[in-house]
């Protein structure tokens, strides 16, 4: 049933010119996970994101607020980053694209290193002039779940 609801909500959501979804893990908190890098990945063309020093800002503020210390943007093993990836594009007056906001921690496993991550909200969403706005909610939304 949950599975049904889930499908029948990213149907409507893609039908409506937005989609989301997101998972925290249940230990995630301030205690837990240390200090926050804050990192943004544009793949966004055509001015579809404009404002990554405001998502920036607002993600360490909203992380301050909720009792996180953030510490710029170093990606170090073993640290935490909230990080912002959106790829997008134009396509007839409509800036579409994909925001992925997660929390996660840099790992090496047997000399590879990468992301493993405890918390994520995705969307998918189609706005007029650019998508500044929406990515901004996805960072909310998935600090709000931390």
């Amino acid at each position: 049933m949950k599975r049904l609801f889930a499908i029948t909500a990213l149907l409507t959501g893609l039908w409506c010119g937005t989609a989301s979804a997101q998972n925290v893990a249940p230990n995630v908190n301030p205690q837990s996970i240390g200090p926050v890098d804050v990192s943004l990945v544009d793949n966004m063309s055509d001015a579809c994101w404009t404002n990554l020093r405001d998502v920036r800002e607002y993600a360490e503020e909203k992380l301050h607020i909720s009792g996180y210390s953030t510490r710029g943007n170093q990606l170090e093993l073993g640290r935490y980053t909230l990080r912002v990836l959106a790829v997008g594009y134009r396509s007839n007056g409509q800036c579409v694209g994909t925001v992925t906001v997660e929390i996660a921690a840099v790992i090496d496993f047997g000399g590879v290193r990468g992301f493993h991550v405890v918390g994520q909200v995705t969307g998918i969403a189609t706005r007029g002039s650019n998508l500044n706005n929406y990515v901004i909610t996805k960072v909310q939304e998935l600090i709000d779940e931390m």
